[in-house]
């Protein structure tokens, strides 16, 4: 058996040999080694064949740059990034999180949700705003308005009473009312 006390293997130096036994989920017999890591100073056992082929690495310091994210990965700002993200209508530039974060104006209130300016346009940044339900209601009755008037219809009432005569309407009929006007 050779002795490799002294080995570098990519973080790790070898200290000692363990002894004999099965590689993991029952596999062959192999040498295992004590190991510990010159970056964090953390002791493992590894099999020689790891080892000498470079495959052996700190488990601690690989969980720590696993693991160096913004911690944010359980939060509402996170999940609407990732429904943004994986629905294929972000710019490039917020494949990124903590990009993202950084680019978007404060959120107002926690019953806030965010909405593009322009739905021509991917959600990205100076297209993006936060918007309570009242809000995106209010936007949604002033495009149907100015729809409704662009194709005649109204035609004796301003937009103004309009706005004001459909914030009054059940959400459910508004929608039936701009399925028309589209």
């Amino acid at each position: 058996m050779k002795n490799i006390t002294g080995l570098k293997s990519k973080t790790l130096i070898v200290d000692k040999l363990v002894g004999r036994k099965p590689g993991k989920r029952g596999g062959q017999v192999t040498t295992w080694w004590e190991t510990h890591c010159e970056r964090c100073g953390a002791i493992g056992e590894h099999s020689i064949n790891n080892l000498v082929s470079g495959k052996a690495g700190c488990l601690k310091c690989r969980r720590k740059i696993n693991h160096l994210t913004h911690g944010e990965s359980y939060t509402d700002l996170y999940r609407l990034w990732a429904r943004i993200k994986h629905g294929g209508d972000a710019c490039k530039e917020w494949g990124d999180y903590v990009t993202f974060k950084r680019n978007l104006p404060p959120l107002p209130n926690h019953k806030s949700t965010l909405i593009k300016i322009d739905k021509s346009l991917p959600y990205q940044p100076n297209n993006v705003e936060w918007a309570t339900k009242d809000d995106r209601n209010k936007k949604k009755i002033v495009e149907f308005v100015k729809k409704a008037k662009e194709v005649g219809m109204f035609a004796n009432q301003t937009e103004q009473q309009l706005i004001e005569r459909f914030q009054k309407v059940s959400r459910q009929r508004l929608y039936e009312l701009m399925k028309r006007v589209k």
